[in-house]
């Protein structure tokens, strides 16, 4: 595998579609639901919360691959809704989101699960008090090192309609408990963008932007504090969630013609690719994750619809 040494500044749209065999569906859900997280703890997927039907949050579910069954095995954390997630050393964080039984952005810190030490979920606060501003709705995996990265998103007490999103980058020690203040994304605070770590850098796409889907790649150098902005991308949907693979940046589903589209990022090229299998439904706020090499897109909410759906399915190659 190529080492990742950095990140250019051109871009290529390549007009070819990658070949895969194909998007294959997999067991569903227990419970439909969207705006949730997906996690690989140890080579165990996990689905965490998100908007449902019941109360409060949508319980965690693990999936067995072998057996192609999804099991429900307890309680998501109370702001498990659009938050950011990371696993370090088998504990699984959760970060900023949606406080779904109050129905409010959650400006906590967030809460923690040491899989290793409780099979079930045992979710405690995570020490060190909370981040300057509430960041919902931007969700993705955000762990660089032994921190967490929260990334602009909604805020309660600012009015939420652009530019009044999140401009701080917020960051959590998990290993100090302490917080500290990145580099500002403005002028593109936004909310409902995909949000992928990558090497030492976090990447930023779409989402809702001057109050239409946003077409700029937004590059966060974690090392420099410092970033970089790429507009006028073949990727501009919002909702969409994105994960890496190897040297390849996944994007997938999203509001709109995005919700059965993938595309690939080449972080040594910058060349957009989109692949040629389709998704069988057109989701938006589903979970991406990554198991085997293979990337899985679980549940969300069906465009055509609007209904919350608990569909599963696994990318072959």
């Amino acid at each position: 595998m190529r080492r990742l040494v950095c990140i250019a500044l051109g871009i290529v749209l390549i007009a070819s579609a990658a070949a895969w065999a194909g998007w294959e569906e997999i067991a569903s859900l227990n419970t439909a639901r969207g705006n949730h997280s997906a996690v690989v703890v140890d080579g165990v997927l996990y689905v965490i919360g998100g908007e449902w039907d019941g109360d409060g949050t949508a319980p965690v579910e693990k999936y067995d691959p072998v057996a192609d069954v999804w099991t429900e095995i307890g309680p998501s954390a109370p702001n498990a809704a659009g938050a950011n997630t990371g696993v370090y050393d088998g504990v699984i964080y959760v970060m900023g989101g949606v406080h779904v039984e109050d129905d409010a952005i959650y400006e906590g810190g967030g809460y923690m699960w040491d899989t290793r030490a409780n099979p079930t979920p045992v979710w405690e606060p995570t020490p060190g008090g909370g981040p300057t501003m509430g960041h919902g709705d931007s969700p993705g995996p955000t762990l660089v090192g032994t921190k967490i990265y929260l990334l602009s998103g909604e805020d309660d007490d600012i009015d939420n309609a652009w530019p009044d999103y999140v401009k701080v980058v917020d960051i959590y020690d998990i290993v100090t408990g302490e917080w500290t203040v990145g580099a500002s994304i403005e002028p593109y605070q936004r909310e409902d963008q995909g949000v992928a770590a990558v090497g030492t850098k976090i990447l930023v796409m779409g989402g809702e932007y001057q109050d239409e889907p946003c077409r700029i790649l937004n590059i966060y150098d974690t090392q420099l504090n410092e970033w970089k902005h790429i507009e006028d991308i073949p990727v501009g949907w919002e909702k969409l969630r994105m994960v890496p693979i190897g040297d390849l940046v996944y994007i997938a589903t999203g509001d709109g013609a995005g919700g059965n589209v993938t595309w690939t990022l080449d972080l040594f090229t910058m060349e957009y690719t989109r692949v040629q299998a389709i998704l069988p439904l057109r989701l938006a706020e589903a979970a991406l994750a990554v198991l085997d090499g293979q990337l899985v897109a679980i549940g969300g909410e069906e465009a055509a619809s609007e209904e919350l759906v608990g569909n599963a399915f696994i990318l072959r190659e």
